[in-house]
């Protein structure tokens, strides 16, 4: 388990290089999920940064294992506090909110 996180803040830290472009607009663009924005799917990524087993586990139970109905559910309850203040440099707020 110990090798796994540096993997996993080095593909962070490739993500945010990765969308350090993007302007306002580009964050609305439809991504490739249907139905989800390119900020829709970062919440999405980074939701694990923040979503405890516990919290994760009654959210699959809650939706009966639909786990699509769970990624709606938790973008719909999360997105005011991620989704809608993430303007302008998108990919510093993903590294203050998933730190290596």
């Amino acid at each position: 388990m110990n090798e796994t996180w540096p993997l996993v803040h080095a593909e962070r830290a490739a993500l945010a290089a990765d969308l350090g472009g993007l302007s306002d607009p580009d964050w609305a663009v439809p991504s490739l999920c249907a139905g989800l924005s390119v900020r829709e799917v970062l919440a999405h990524l980074t939701a694990g940064a923040s979503l405890s087993m516990a919290r994760w586990l009654v959210g699959v139970l809650r939706c009966r294992f639909d786990f699509d109905a769970m990624v709606a559910m938790r973008l719909r309850t999360g997105r005011a506090a991620f989704c809608d203040d993430l303007t302008g440099d998108g990919a510093a707020e993903l590294r203050a909110r998933c730190p290596a």
